[in-house]
């Protein structure tokens, strides 16, 4: 059986990581909505995104979804 040496401070860095990753997560979705779908999904359309205004709105889903699931917060 290995013995793991863990400092006290490295558990910290997965909890500071995932804080600042589903924080821009949850971030660039709360953008997305404030300035509305339809302007995220006029970007889309200007890029040649097929079903723009579908693709807007599961791009907001999976972004705040994915960010409160990654956050340290939505866990146990």
């Amino acid at each position: 059986m290995a013995v793991v040496n863990r400092s006290y401070l490295s558990g910290w860095s997965l909890f500071a990581l995932r804080l600042v990753v589903g924080g821009g997560f949850i971030a660039h979705a709360y953008t997305k909505l404030s300035r509305g779908p339809d302007a995220f999904a006029a970007v889309l359309q200007a890029l040649l995104v097929p079903v723009p205004h579908i693709m807007a709105w599961l791009t907001i889903l999976v972004e705040l979804v994915g960010g409160l699931k990654i956050a340290p917060v939505a866990q146990k």
